[in-house]
């Protein structure tokens, strides 16, 4: 992995990030397969002990960076996918798992285009891992909705984009979890 000796605990231990972070800097997003099945599946029964919150009654739901346990398996992993990168300047403060429910009134759950954290929020590059359910991840040429490209979003698969990659994720058939890493520009205290 990216000429490092690190023990996988959840990455595909096949992984080139040299390779990978070029495509993205070519491509502004790519998404490949990266978790080891058998992680990808305690990493699903972890999200059974996090409480998500749900904003307006959404059927959208998250958990973010102060929430999530120290010595959680997301945590883990995060330091895992950051030694994997092996660029000093990579260092997501920004964690945040997300869950996808059914709306009762029978609306398409997912999300609109968007870039997260606005404009300028995140450097470096923006990761999420999918952990489970099904849907579209877009990634567009602008807010308008322009070239959209589908990446795959396959259970297992890691979406790595530049932070300001307008994208969305649609008809989302729940639940769908998934797991969101970035870096803030600025901590905030």
């Amino acid at each position: 992995i990216s000429g490092k000796n690190i023990m996988s605990r959840y990455l595909e231990a096949n992984l080139d990030f040299v390779r990978i972070l070029s495509d993205v800097e070519r491509d502004s997003a790519i998404s490949v397969p990266a978790l080891i099945e058998s992680r990808r599946v305690q990493l699903l029964q972890e999200t059974c002990d996090l409480t998500f919150l749900h904003y307006f009654h959404r059927p959208i739901g998250s958990v973010s960076d102060g929430e999530i346990p120290n010595g959680s398996k997301f945590r883990v992993l995060s330091i895992e996918l950051q030694e994997s990168i092996g660029r000093g300047e990579i260092w997501f403060n920004n964690l945040e798992v997300l869950e996808y429910l059914e709306d009762p009134r029978g609306v398409e759950v997912g999300t609109d285009i968007h870039r997260d954290g606005g404009f300028g929020g995140y450097t470096n590059y923006i990761c999420i891992f999918k952990l489970e359910g099904k849907g579209q991840f877009l990634v567009y040429e602008n807010l308008n909705g322009d070239n959209p490209k589908e990446l795959d979003s396959s259970p297992g698969n890691l979406i790595i984009m530049k932070p300001d990659v307008c994208h969305a994720f649609t008809r989302v058939k729940p639940p769908a979890y998934s797991f969101a890493l970035r870096q803030k520009l600025k901590l905030i205290h």
